[in-house]
């Protein structure tokens, strides 16, 4: 095999054959054809141990049309990490936003909002990058680097204007395949309710919670479970003590799970705040939601949803899990292609419209992706939507589940993966690195039918079911790799120069005071954060690593933080710093900073490096001392 880069990319054929005619591989797609990725996996093993498999790194055209089509086909074959993840938490206006909420707001010009009346039917129509005004360059390295850093990213759905300008799948994943949208599907439920409220079987959501329940009698009932109400369910915001969220390790969540009668465990809970006063993320609460919706029209979400919701978007055998009463979870478990994942995220920014029905009306679409609340992921919180800002919104699910809406820009992504807790910000990481720096125009940019062409292969490769030739490359490819480049970052009006990986991402091109300067990698750590600051006073620079202990605690309640390491030093060029080494725990994330302070012309200059349990103190500590002066 052999890897030719992000513009050649993967070839390799036997005995001169080319890869389409080669005997194995037209086996290989009569049996995707007729029996389905089962038995074409099984193909591939038979093949690679009896010596006659050929290992082709781009999928060929006809297989890829294979897996588009067969729509029926049976499925055979197949939170935690927020501000810290993408930048350090340094400096943040509160502790837990995301950085890159405010870089979302900088990339990429904006676009007409008010575009075609096109909608898709049953499939979507498609168009190059280029003709959207985005550069396919951008994109195959976005798609280039996901390979390389082995990430499990299942599908990534990028529609623009309208267009279709990306559906990358990786093996075994297809379009028609369904994928779980875990908390994705509390956004669904949001839209439920707002189509009960616009059918008038509820009243508003002003109405009291304990109200859809008269039959119950709530336990720990006082003033503030009575003052509980709809909307403060949809915010998340109810007081109860719900404890279901991964800060608790889902305690709460397993233990409704176990009751027979979840309606009463809910309700039962004891108020721990006064309702719309503190943001809680609570499974549970997005449970009941599902069983007010069955209680006032008589149907579960997923009856309720075909009937409304589904079947005029065209989405097909959407399944959602119920529990033992046959209440739909409600919060998790919902399972659409990623196709229509778009098509549900077009629909909002649309503003509820679909063809010629409105379907949510205006007036929820706005309410419902509106700021209600400050959160922990994101900014705010809606209504089951976490609001990046006023213009851009999302729905976040377990493991990197994404449906970002972003109306400025007329576009919606949907991304799928299988990222697990530590990994599951990497979708961010994907939307403010690659997917929003892509967009170079409002209008459409000259085609580049070479830099098409290159995305088409990653794309094909991506979905190669040649899973043994896939994980062969990737283990040449890590055994090549070296230690990361470095690029420079110059400060101009104060004279000074510092290294940072090649590979960190620009996080926030307007970071707020004292940061000046913010990169982090797809994942969010390691980080590297240049500040600027007047020189705190009565803080010799041997105390400077006190200095920010000190913020940590008071301003962002972080009390496991603490000096590992500090030591006066000399800089390359001779200049006078402080070097330390912070280890501290944000929730349950062990990290380390590697820092470096300079007293110069009356300002504290700071190079600051975080990293995780991935990071090496010694990649951290090149990054913070490579700080020189002119």
């Amino acid at each position: 095999m052999t890897y030719l880069g992000k513009k050649g990319y993967y070839l390799e054929s036997r005995e001169g054959l080319t890869p389409f005619l080669h005997p194995c591989n037209l086996f290989r797609i009569f049996a995707m054809k007729q029996y389905g990725a089962l038995l074409f996996l099984a193909m591939d093993l038979v093949f690679f141990l009896g010596g006659g498999l050929i290992s082709v790194k781009f999928m060929i055209s006809l297989k890829y049309e294979i897996i588009s089509t067969q729509g029926k086909k049976p499925e055979r074959g197949g939170g935690m990490i927020n501000a810290i993840k993408t930048g350090f938490i340094f400096r943040l206006k509160s502790a837990g936003c995301l950085i890159f909420a405010f870089a979302l707001l900088q990339f990429g010009p904006a676009v007409n909002a008010v575009a075609s009346d096109y909608f898709p039917g049953r499939e979507w129509r498609t168009a190059t990058p280029e003709s959207q005004g985005m550069s396919s360059e951008v994109l195959t390295e976005m798609l280039d680097t996901i390979w390389k850093k082995n990430y499990s990213i299942d599908s990534i759905t990028i529609v623009r204007k309208g267009f279709v300008v990306l559906d990358a799948y990786n093996s075994p994943n297809y379009p028609q395949k369904k994928h779980i949208l875990y908390s994705c599907s509390k956004s669904v439920i949001s839209a439920l309710i707002g189509i009960a409220i616009d059918k008038g079987y509820i009243r508003s959501v002003d109405q009291p919670i304990l109200s859809f329940f008269p039959e119950r009698t709530a336990e720990n009932l006082d003033q503030r479970k009575k003052n509980m109400t709809l909307k403060h369910v949809l915010m998340m915001a109810t007081g109860l003590n719900c404890r279901d969220s991964y800060l608790y390790g889902w305690f709460g969540l397993t233990e409704m799970k176990g009751k027979s009668d979840w309606v009463k465990h809910m309700i039962d809970l004891p108020m721990i705040a006064e309702p719309g006063s503190t943001f809680e993320y609570c499974n549970g609460a997005t449970f009941l939601l599902s069983a007010v919706l069955q209680k006032t029209t008589g149907k579960n979400a997923l009856e309720f949803a075909n009937e409304h919701l589904f079947m005029p978007l065209a989405i097909e055998n959407a399944e959602w899990k119920k529990n033992q009463r046959g209440i739909s979870l409600g919060y998790s478990e919902l399972y659409f292609r990623p196709r229509d994942m778009a098509k549900f995220g077009y629909l909002f920014l649309k503003k509820g419209k679909w063809k010629e029905k409105q379907l949510v009306s205006t007036r929820w679409v706005n309410e419902s992706t509106q700021r209600h609340i400050s959160a922990t992921m994101t900014p705010g919180y809606g209504y089951q939507w976490w609001v990046v800002s006023p213009d851009i919104y999302t729905a976040i699910g377990y493991s990197g589940q994404r449906i970002y809406i972003l109306k400025k820009q007329n576009m919606v992504v949907a991304i799928t993966a299988n990222l697990g807790m530590e990994l599951g910000m990497v979708p961010d990481g994907l939307i403010r690195g690659y997917i929003m720096p892509s967009i170079k125009s409002a209008t459409a940019l000259p085609e580049n039918q070479k830099a098409f062409q290159a995305l088409q292969s990653v794309s094909r490769f991506w979905q190669d079911f040649n899973l043994f030739a896939k994980l062969v490359g990737r283990v040449k490819f890590k055994a090549s790799a070296g230690k990361p480049e470095m690029k420079t970052y110059v400060n101009e009006e104060y004279g000074f120069s510092a290294q940072y990986q090649a590979d960190l991402l620009a996080v926030d091109p307007m970071p707020t005071p004292p940061a000046v300067h913010i990169r982090s990698s797809v994942e969010g750590l390691p980080s590297f954060m240049v500040e600027i600051a007047e020189i705190p006073p009565a803080i010799e620079l041997t105390e400077s690593a006190n200095y920010f202990v000190h913020w940590m605690k008071n301003k962002l309640n972080i009390e496991t933080v603490n000096i590992r390491h500090k030591e006066l030093t000399r800089l390359s060029d001779g200049t006078k710093a402080n070097y330390f080494e912070l280890g501290w725990y944000y929730q349950t994330i062990n990290l380390v900073t590697s820092g470096v302070v300079v007293y110069k012309n009356g300002k504290m200059i700071s190079i600051l490096s975080t990293g995780g349990r991935n990071s090496s103190i010694e990649d951290l500590k090149k990054m913070s001392t490579s700080l020189v002066f002119k």
